[in-house]
């Protein structure tokens, strides 16, 4: 009877527990292990959640997801006609305002001016491609010109900011002085144009630096050294060579000054024709006669080239002169300060010149004397033989060679006199020069290589009517004259 009635309450719970599991499944659903309740528990919520794709909803219902961006433009939440009216808005056709300091007042410029528009619409169909496929949408505007219409407006542009470069020789500076052009950057002003997408917006017109490589002209170079000459009443003589263009430049290039030490480039290049090579006294010779400028050192070696004797010397050195570099007022007529030993000791009557070449006279020494261009001419027979050309290589059985006519230039740069023609050139420029001075007259002649290869000959000679130029006058105006006749072919920079 126990067992019976155990086994009736053990049917009835079985029977319960049944029908409470069926009360609580879906009605929809077969119970069955896949979709129990544990393993429904378990999904993510965003299985159940997530909305039907964008694609699905009627046009009338679409939007842009939130968050979405066109430009600068937040178009989530809004339609494409409500996108397309927020585009529109907030890129109007814009006007410009174009600014620059060589304007007298700015320049308004529309976009219609320049054929430019923005692609609302293709824009709007790529943000709604990329919402359809879950991707974020951040886009940019493309915009398109009209190259014509750009041309002529940019043409136009030009015209009214254009500046020419000018060069002016700075009377305070003794030198030239380069003002830079302006011309139209129209890469760069396109490329702010384009960038500028707002109403009223003012551009500063972009421009570049325009200098065209300009130089002084031969006119304002004369009148620059006029100026300065008249300011310190003396007597100029200038000649410039230019070697890439072959030009000569001459400012009272053929008045004959007293030749002074500058005499000693032609007996160092005499010295070279004469021997083939050199002794190591005869080397230290050559490095005082141009390192210190001695006297001495220089009638050595014209004894030297006279074979023991300094005036017979002298006398090859004026035949090199005259006969193979055509000089005509250019005279060594004995060695340095022996005029008074030689006549009144040996009774030896030395020619001297008379007054000669041009206007105005100088008082030039009678028998130590050039001009600057025949200098130049002695310089410049030596660079063109250290360039494998010109007369020196070509004088029979000529003992010079390229490299040995390298080595009189190498020598003359160790000059140690800086004052006058290397005190107005660019540091780290070649210069291989010889300077000179007498009482009333100072001078320097040689070859300028600067740092970027611009090469060229400077002879520069001063005169003054005075019984003694003083040095701390005399250097910084042959300081101004180097420095005027470089800045002439390199202009200093405003």
């Amino acid at each position: 009877m126990k067992k019976a009635f155990l086994l009736f309450w053990v049917t009835m719970l079985s029977i319960l527990a049944c029908g409470i599991a069926i009360y609580y499944l879906p009605a929809t659903e077969a119970v069955t292990p896949s979709n129990s309740h544990s393993e429904r528990t378990a999904a993510t919520p965003a299985e159940f959640d997530a909305p039907p794709p964008l694609s699905m909803l009627s046009s009338s219902e679409w939007v842009f997801p939130d968050r979405s961006k066109v430009g600068s433009v937040e178009i989530g939440g809004l339609s494409e006609d409500q996108a397309l009216a927020a585009l529109q808005a907030a890129y109007p056709n814009a006007t410009l305002s174009l600014t620059n300091p060589s304007l007298l007042a700015p320049i308004k410029l529309s976009m219609d001016q320049l054929g430019y528009q923005h692609d609302f619409q293709q824009a709007l169909l790529d943000a709604r491609d990329l919402a359809d496929k879950q991707i974020p949408v951040r886009l940019a505007i493309k915009s398109t010109f009209d190259q014509q219409l750009l041309d002529q407006t940019f043409a136009k542009i030009e015209q009214a900011v254009a500046l020419s470069p000018t060069v002016g020789y700075d009377r305070e500076r003794s030198a030239f002085v380069l003002t830079p052009g302006l011309t139209l950057d129209r890469t760069a002003l396109l490329a702010e144009i384009s960038q500028t997408l707002q109403l009223s917006q003012t551009l500063s017109i972009p421009t570049q630096v325009l200098t065209n490589n300009l130089q002084a002209s031969p006119e304002q170079l004369t009148a620059a050294l006029a100026e300065r000459e008249a300011e310190w009443d003396g007597v100029f003589g200038i000649t410039v060579y230019d070697i890439k263009s072959e030009q000569w430049y001459d400012y009272r290039g053929d008045t004959v000054f007293s030749g002074m030490s500058v005499l000693k480039i032609p007996i160092l290049l005499q010295s070279f024709i004469s021997r083939e090579r050199f002794t190591d006294d005869q080397y230290a010779m050559i490095d005082l006669m141009i390192g210190d400028s001695d006297n001495e050192a220089s009638n050595d070696l014209l004894a030297m080239i006279g074979d023991g004797d300094g005036l017979e010397g002298a006398k090859i050195l004026d035949q090199t002169l005259t006969d193979i570099l055509g000089l005509e007022y250019t005279t060594l007529a004995a060695p340095f300060e022996s005029i008074d030993y030689l006549s009144l000791v040996q009774g030896v009557e030395v020619p001297k010149r008379g007054q000669e070449g041009a206007q105005p006279y100088t008082n030039a020494d009678p028998y130590v004397r050039s001009s600057p261009r025949e200098m130049a001419q002695v310089v410049w027979a030596i660079v063109e033989c250290s360039q494998g050309q010109g007369v020196l290589l070509d004088m029979q059985d000529t003992l010079l060679s390229v490299e040995r006519c390298n080595e009189i230039l190498a020598i003359l740069s160790r000059n140690r006199d800086t004052n006058k023609i290397v005190a107005g050139v660019p540091e780290g420029s070649f210069v291989a020069h010889k300077s000179g001075w007498v009482d009333d007259a100072r001078a320097d002649a040689g070859y300028v290589r600067d740092p970027n290869g611009d090469e060229y000959i400077v002879s520069m000679w001063i005169w003054q009517d005075t019984d003694f130029i003083e040095t701390p006058v005399s250097d910084p105006l042959l300081a101004d004259i180097s420095r005027i006749i470089y800045t002439a072919r390199h202009p200093q920079i405003r």
